[in-house]
């Protein structure tokens, strides 16, 4: 985003109207500006919003009435939030503006200015037609309780504040919540954490810098995504080249500059470092969070299996990790009051054991051998990839029968859990085993 102080008004605004709402409607740009103007205290800048987002709507009548409609609206909500002096400054500039043969608009302004307690009137008109017969029931039992009747009645103004007839659920809680943040502070100020926080909202990893490995594809490509969507920077190891840029690249034609690929055979100690001195410096000499994620199977009865089948496995499931980990300490044992993470992923039959696990997240390394995916190692060898009689398992519909979900996880949602994990949500949640299996095994 541009230098503020550098910005005029209608450069602003016109920066925050094309920043994506999320979960706002479309039109709720002007309300989170004219919101940010009232609560700092700029109410007079309410007729340049209203001129500016008229011009943009190349007048239109109907929008004009909705506009200046929901304009009030906002002064009206926050009139006891933010004090008269600033709801009357923005009710003049607006009446100011707005059309002059508007003779509705501009009487009903001048109630505003002229009767402190129109805000409070109009609240009990609301309660009345809200509640209807009961209301005279209700203030009868505080006639003689003056004190109670006050409290009552402002009671009365905080159910008016969730009154949705003219802005939307999210518009509304936000004049609220925007009203009563701590008064002071600058437009600018205002706008720019709007347009830095709300629109879109901060994530949970904002700031941090994550290594995923395997990430070129499945569960691994997956975690990126989210990690990158929660604002952190994402570094995509992979053994696959192409396919870690491919996936660096579909997320820096988001955001540039958020994700690296740091492509290389982990198992070489060589690759683990320069992984993690890339990582860190990608970061700015910090890192916050690991996700050892890369491995595939290759699979033998034990009279069959050789001694690089068996050195391949441990290499990639234990000794790589220990290596990133080991490479990484010095990032994590750092002070800063910043939150560190470390997620190690394997299959459950670890745990449970198991001959033939037919697995219960949907990868290429849980389809049926028969299916042809592979892997090729940094020595040329190609592993096949997969589950001997998965396929005819499926085909039976007896593959999911032991768990009770009845179906396999995506890998997003295998994904969601390791960003669950990692974020504010499991910041307590520490040296754990979490099984992601359906309630396998329950």
């Amino acid at each position: 985003m541009a230098d503020l102080k550098m910005m005029s008004f209608s450069d602003l605004l016109k920066q925050v109207q094309q920043m994506p709402t999320k979960g706002f409607p479309p039109d709720s740009w002007y309300i989170i500006v004219a919101t940010s103007l009232a609560a700092a205290g700029k109410g007079d800048r309410f007729g340049d919003l209203y001129r500016y987002a008229l011009e943009q709507a190349e007048f239109d009548e109907s929008y004009r009435r909705s506009l200046s409609i929901r304009l009030r609206e906002v002064i009206i909500k926050s009139w006891t939030l933010i004090g008269m002096p600033r709801a009357i400054a923005a009710s003049y500039s607006l009446q100011a503006a707005d059309q002059k043969d508007d003779e509705a608009g501009n009487i009903r302004r001048a109630k505003l200015v002229n009767e402190p307690d129109l805000p409070l009137q109009r609240s009990q008109i609301w309660f009345k037609q809200a509640f209807q017969d009961l209301e005279q029931k209700i203030f009868s039992r505080f006639n003689h309780h003056s004190e109670l009747e006050w409290t009552l009645k402002h009671i009365v103004y905080g159910y008016f504040l969730g009154d949705l007839s003219v802005l939307s659920p999210v518009e509304n809680e936000f004049v609220v919540l925007a009203s009563v943040l701590p008064s002071g502070a600058m437009t600018e100020t205002r706008l720019s954490q709007f347009v830095g926080h709300l629109i879109p909202p901060r994530g949970y990893l904002t700031g941090q810098t994550a290594i995923v490995t395997g990430a070129g594809q499945g569960i691994g490509a997956a975690i990126a995504e989210f990690f990158f969507n929660e604002g952190a920077k994402v570094v995509i190891s992979d053994i696959d080249a192409g396919k870690a840029k491919a996936v660096a690249d579909k997320l820096n034609a988001l955001n540039n500059g958020k994700a690296l690929a740091v492509p290389g055979d982990i198992t070489d100690a060589n690759t683990t470092r320069r992984l993690v001195q890339e990582a860190a410096k990608f970061g700015n000499g910090k890192l916050h969070i690991i996700v050892n994620n890369a491995g595939y199977t290759w699979d033998a009865v034990v009279h069959k299996t050789s001694d690089k089948q068996w050195e391949a496995m441990v290499a990639i499931h234990g000794t790589a990790p220990f290596r990133i980990i080991r490479e990484a300490a010095p990032y994590f044992r750092v002070k800063d009051g910043e939150p560190r993470s470390i997620v190690n992923i394997s299959s459950a039959s670890g745990i449970h054991g198991a001959a033939v696990s037919f697995g219960a997240v949907q990868t290429r390394l849980t389809t049926g051998k028969d299916k042809g995916n592979s892997i090729t190692l940094s020595d040329g060898t190609e592993v096949a990839l997969g589950i001997p009689g998965a396929t005819e398992k499926s085909s039976t519909g007896n593959r999911y029968a032991d768990i009770p979900l009845q179906r396999a996880a995506t890998p997003f949602e295998a994904a969601a859990t390791v960003l669950a994990i990692v974020s504010p949500l499991m910041s307590y949640v520490d040296g754990q085993t979490i099984e992601v299996t359906g309630g396998k095994w329950i």
